[in-house]
């Protein structure tokens, strides 16, 4: 993400300021709330002397914008053009696991891990909140204490999947220091005429 680079800039969309975006990309995907206009209806330049042209608004969801933003150069004009792709939003607000939020939670990042306490026994409880009130979100619960849940968060024609992956903390090391097998280890393919401590 940039937000200082000379041809740099934030819009606004719905009153929300969004920002961050990279400038080697082609294109950006910016979420929309049901209900909320995608109209972009400010565009905030990095570089006050850079100067900005909404060239096209998005007239629904989903729909694509663009704004050109340009800058005097030592050897003439640079210009970016960004091109916005106005989509429903299908993010999340956050997930929890057993009624705890996860903390690395980002509403862009669709993969997550969650280490539960050593020796759960039981299936943990998923939960999720989406990031728009319209979206419907359904939660495919794990089939086993280490198995993995799914989120699938749905608005309009559009949905994304967000994957939960559970395990259990070891307990005890992981040293071979005795001459028996410690209860955290087990057998795999045992060969008895080959295997020693």
């Amino acid at each position: 993400p940039v937000d200082d680079g000379p041809l740099s800039a934030k819009i606004v969309v719905d009153g929300e300021q969004i920002g961050g975006f990279d400038l080697s990309a082609a294109s950006y995907t910016i979420p929309t709330a049901a209900g909320a206009s995608p109209r972009i209806t400010d565009v905030i330049t990095a570089d006050p002397d850079a100067r900005y042209e909404i060239v096209s608004q998005a007239e629904s969801v989903p729909g694509q914008a663009v704004v050109k933003v340009t800058k005097e150069d030592f050897f003439g004009p640079i210009v970016k053009n960004y091109v916005f792709e106005m989509v429903p939003d299908t993010t999340l607000e956050s997930i929890s696991v057993n009624g705890t939020e996860l903390a690395s939670f980002e509403p862009d990042d669709l993969s997550y891990n969650a280490l539960l306490p050593p020796g759960v026994t039981s299936i943990p409880e998923v939960d999720a909140v989406a990031g728009d009130p319209a979206a419907a979100v359904v939660v495919e619960q794990a089939t086993s204490p280490t198995g993995q849940a799914k989120v699938t968060v749905t608005n309009g024609g559009a949905s994304s999947v967000y994957t939960v992956n559970l395990d259990s903390a070891i307990t005890g090391s992981d040293e071979f220091d005795s001459a028996e097998l410690g209860s955290q280890w087990q057998w795999l393919r045992p060969d008895d005429s080959s295997w020693r401590l």
